[in-house]
């Protein structure tokens, strides 16, 4: 019989054993895994949870509540799933679901539709109902082979000092992007702690505009690569700045790697290929390394809505019957109808639609996420859709101006 119960600070260390044995690839001593969850632990918007048999904790998860920028038009509550942990000894004894199940249910009782998470396997959390979410591409460039333009005279290096700045920037940039969510300074400081980083900013009328943060990659003492997660700019200055600061770089770095959801920043590259000599299907050269971040579920679908009553759905008057296929989550399987009035979304009991759409949770989560479009999944036969004349119309609908971008790493 097992038994999940909330974890206090007091149980820092038994979370950490448990984690360590989970993940033995996780490194660090046991007193480096006890500091950082003691600073998990810490943080306002985590609640961590044990699973208990008998009196041996053998599973554990992360549960958070934070805000997102739900396609791209405001904030509406998220829930988080993380750090979901297993110990050795208890693996296949479906423990993991059990986490799950109780974390969906946690969420959907707690009025929160919408839950997001970063997988370790996504086959396995897409059985759960979890679609595909954020695409991630690292781009690695020559230095020469980033734009120059003509100033960087508005940068600068920024300390601790500057924290506050720095996170009033990322939150202004966080209300004009897809999927980014409001951060705080605890979730940014770290950027400063490091002896091999550095953040470098835009300051336009005092005012800092974008910043950047860089990590050292060191070869040898005098040729090394930097490594950029984290770009930021709220005009184009800001980022023809940063990147004229980068192109700057090659005496001493050979290459530039840039981490980014950003779909509009292989652009500008004078070349986006990894390698010359990296050619695939005879003549495809290789442009960057691409994965699957953030995960994303729908579990309370009229919820949802309510929570996007306000939320355009480009300008589209529509009557519509959704239904979801969740056998994970069975109450969230009840058909739903929607009526669009001119974009704005509202729930009717009763009355005629223009036509009825099925599709699984997983497929329908990326699709309000923004990550897909419906005609790809009609094409692909994942959308079962009652009148096919209405395919274009529906894929205007749910289109989003961009992906889903998520910068915020839990």
């Amino acid at each position: 019989m097992l038994e999940i119960k909330k974890l206090g600070l007091e149980d820092t260390e038994l979370f950490a054993k448990l984690y360590r044995n989970a993940y033995p690839g996780f490194g660090g001593t046991l007193e480096q895994v006890v500091a950082s969850m003691k600073r998990f632990f810490s943080f306002p918007e985590r609640t961590f949870y044990g699973v208990f048999r008998e009196q041996t904790m053998v599973g554990g998860m992360c549960l958070l509540d934070f805000e997102m920028n739900l396609r791209g038009q405001g904030m509406v509550p998220v829930g988080g799933v993380a750090l979901v942990a297993v110990d050795l000894l208890y693996k296949k004894e479906k423990i993991a679901k059990e986490i799950m199940t109780f974390s969906l249910q946690h969420f959907r009782e707690k009025g929160t539709s919408f839950v997001t998470l970063f997988p370790f396997r996504m086959s396995f959390y897409n059985q759960m109902g979890f679609g595909a979410g954020v695409e991630h591409r690292r781009f690695s460039i020559e230095p020469s082979n980033l734009p120059r333009y003509t100033s960087k005279d508005n940068l600068e290096i920024l300390t601790s000092d500057n924290l506050e700045e720095v996170v009033a920037c990322y939150n202004r940039y966080s209300l004009t992007r897809n999927g980014l969510t409001p951060l705080s300074a605890h979730h940014l400081e770290g950027f400063f702690k490091a002896d091999s980083a550095r953040v470098v900013g835009f300051r336009e009328d005092g005012v800092l505009k974008g910043y950047m943060l860089m990590r050292f990659i060191k070869d040898h003492m005098l040729v090394n690569q930097i490594y950029i997660p984290h770009i930021v700019y709220e005009s184009d200055q800001a980022l023809q700045e940063l990147f004229t600061f980068l192109h700057s770089q090659a005496d001493q770095f050979h290459r530039v790697n840039i981490s980014t959801q950003d779909e509009g920043i292989h652009y500008l590259l004078s070349t986006t290929s990894t390698n010359m000599h990296d050619v695939f299907d005879s003549i495809f050269l290789e442009t960057s390394v691409s994965g699957c971040g953030l995960m994303v579920r729908v579990v309370d679908v009229p919820k949802l809505f309510a929570e996007l009553q306000k939320h355009n759905f480009n300008g589209e008057t529509f009557k519509l019957k959704l239904t979801l296929e969740d056998s994970f989550l069975p109450q969230n399987e009840a058909s739903t109808l929607l009526y669009f009035d001119e974009g704005r979304p509202q729930m009717v009991t009763e009355g005629p639609v223009d036509a009825e759409l099925t599709l699984p949770v997983a497929d329908f989560s990326s699709l309000l996420a923004g990550t897909t479009t419906f005609d790809r999944l009609h094409r692909l036969g994942l959308a079962k859709l009652s009148d096919a004349a209405h395919v274009e119309t529906l894929t205007r609908l749910f289109r989003t101006n961009e992906k889903m971008m998520c910068m915020f790493a839990f």
